[in-house]
């Protein structure tokens, strides 16, 4: 059995109601509406953050954010005064993604999520005695996603059955994500199977306690046959007149992975995204195998995955799988502008 690496992008929870970076406005102007008077406070999130891209024809939240940081919206006009700074503005993005997403969970349930509990099935092909912890200790692939959403999560739970025996989901018993303790102040990981999301995850929250740094859970654990109530209680926790920017969602964009990996200092992220990445690198150097599914290689973001695959040092073969003619349209593209990877790309178009 090789080594395989299963790397996942937006593409592959599209299909379940989570749109792709193109469709997230139009989204989350939809969601803005749906919010009453005990989400007031996320929905001016929504609202404001969907106001900007739409007034600055910007597509992505992640183009967003990287210009935010830049400086490129500074001098507009007719911002509120509370949502002049750039974190400011960053920040309810964070809370508008994050809020938005969960509110798909149940939705996406319903769907049965085929092909998220497919590729369990395929990672775990020999399963018979035993239970899902003792096959996913047995199998020599794991998963690295660049998604928020918490999809897998949900479809692991709905093969494996909601009771966790009291094991952590994200602790090394089960999915080995890195968090392992109930107060998340370190991350760490064992070895074997992992699934590592690169760019955080929503329903955690990074919590500065006194001078620590926590990550918690906003919803305790993650119940996939219930909709979660999506309001202000659960993303401004606490005295109204506590700062808002001790509690930050657990969604590192882009810009901020960047600055980190460049050897900046990010008071809320660094703790997170080095030992993942790092523990991601050691994964792609182990691979024999490496497909990559749904994930677009969008330009802001390129680097970061073709950094990773600089590493890997025993496979020759990367298996792009996407549909409507974009995994022959990506492998083209890679195989003329990254040579000096050394690396065979194979398209295999097939949805998700």
């Amino acid at each position: 059995m090789k080594n395989k690496v299963y790397i996942l992008g937006a593409g592959c929870s599209a299909r379940y109601g989570c749109p792709e970076a193109k469709g997230l406005v139009a989204g989350l102007e939809n969601f803005g509406r749906t919010l009453g008077d005990d989400a007031a406070r996320i929905k001016q999130c929504v609202t404001e953050t969907v106001a900007l891209m739409q007034k600055e024809s910007v597509k992505t939240v992640d183009d967003l954010t990287a210009r935010l940081r830049g400086g490129s919206f500074d001098k507009l006009s007719g911002l509120p005064t509370a949502s002049q700074s750039r974190e400011g503005r960053i920040w309810q993005a964070k809370v508008a993604v994050a809020a938005f997403l969960l509110s798909r969970e149940f939705g996406a349930r319903q769907t049965g999520l085929d092909g998220y509990r497919n590729l369990l099935f395929e990672i775990c092909p020999e399963r018979g005695t035993g239970n899902w912890q003792q096959w996913l200790r047995k199998t020599k692939s794991s998963i690295l996603t660049f998604n928020y959403d918490r999809l897998f999560e949900i479809a692991f739970l709905i093969s494996n059955g909601p009771n966790t025996d009291g094991k952590l989901l994200y602790g090394d018993y089960y999915l080995n994500s890195g968090f392992t303790s109930l107060f998340d102040d370190e991350i760490g990981f064992n070895s074997g199977f992992c699934f590592l999301k690169l760019h955080g995850c929503v329903g955690r929250i990074a919590n500065m306690e006194g001078r620590d740094l926590c990550y918690r859970s906003l919803f305790g654990h993650i119940h996939p046959g219930e909709s979660l109530e999506i309001t202000d209680g659960k993303f401004f926790p606490g005295d109204s007149s506590e700062p808002q920017f001790r509690k930050h969602p657990l969604l590192v964009f882009p810009h901020e992975k960047q600055y980190v990996q460049a050897g900046g200092q990010h008071l809320v992220y660094k703790k997170y995204v080095e030992p993942v990445w790092k523990k991601a690198e050691q994964i792609i150097t182990e691979a024999e195998e490496i497909w990559i599914i749904g994930y677009s290689f969008s330009a802001i973001d390129r680097n970061s995955l073709i950094g990773l695959l600089s590493k890997a040092t025993k496979c020759r073969e990367v298996i792009v799988q996407n549909v409507n003619g974009e995994a022959e349209r990506i492998c083209r593209e890679m195989s003329r502008k990254h040579r000096d990877l050394q690396l065979r790309w194979e398209p295999f178009e097939r949805a998700f």
